[in-house]
């Protein structure tokens, strides 16, 4: 079968490179598509996260919590809901950073894993 095809084979060089070319390229792209599509998110998450802690600071819940110490929550009950609220903020927000943290480490060490493995082959 060889002698067959031997004499056709650098008839094949061009579209297969052209081909591998092609085929490097949409993955780079897609590669490219994807890292733009997880800083939308992280950065989006990020603005949201930073816009809640504007509202924080503008209630001045984390004055008065500073200001009056533990008596702001022994008097808790003349709180309106924004101020309850505005508290409930600070522990979502700093879950939102370790859940992004979990998560770029996480790819970091599945890139990681794949590079070795794409090398080692």
């Amino acid at each position: 079968m060889r002698h067959v095809i031997r004499p056709y084979a650098h008839l094949f060089k061009w579209p297969i490179r052209i081909a591998a070319f092609i085929v490097h390229l949409m993955h780079h792209l897609a590669a490219f598509f994807a890292w733009a599509w997880m800083l939308v998110h992280v950065v989006g998450t990020v603005a949201q996260a930073g816009l809640h802690a504007g509202k924080i600071w503008e209630t001045g819940v984390v004055g008065e919590i500073w200001r009056d110490g533990l008596s702001y929550f022994t008097a808790a009950g003349g709180i309106e809901w924004r101020r309850i609220l505005a508290i409930a903020i600070i522990p979502a927000f700093l879950l939102a950073l370790r859940n992004a943290w979990a998560a770029s480490e996480q790819f970091r060490h599945w890139v990681h894993d794949h590079g070795r493995a794409a090398k080692g082959s």
